[in-house]
């Protein structure tokens, strides 16, 4: 029984594993947020040339300045 519980702990801590949004930022993505109040970034509309971002990734973040937009075709 003891084992049964250990391997169920142990799938259970796996499926966390794949959907951490760590993993996320291991697998090359990214989130992006302003650095003025730190809401997210989902939409180029939201932003305007000049805005600064906070980039986080896998191993550290960076910010960066907005010099252009381009809307998805």
């Amino acid at each position: 029984t003891l084992r049964e519980a250990g391997n169920r702990l142990g799938r259970s801590a796996h499926a966390l594993q794949t959907v951490s949004p760590l993993s996320t930022l291991e697998r090359g993505y990214a989130i992006v947020s302003t650095a003025v109040n730190g809401h997210i970034v989902r939409d180029v509309a939201t932003l305007k040339p000049g805005d600064v971002l906070t980039t986080r990734i896998a191993h550290g973040s960076f910010e960066s300045q907005v010099t252009g937009i381009k809307q998805n075709d």
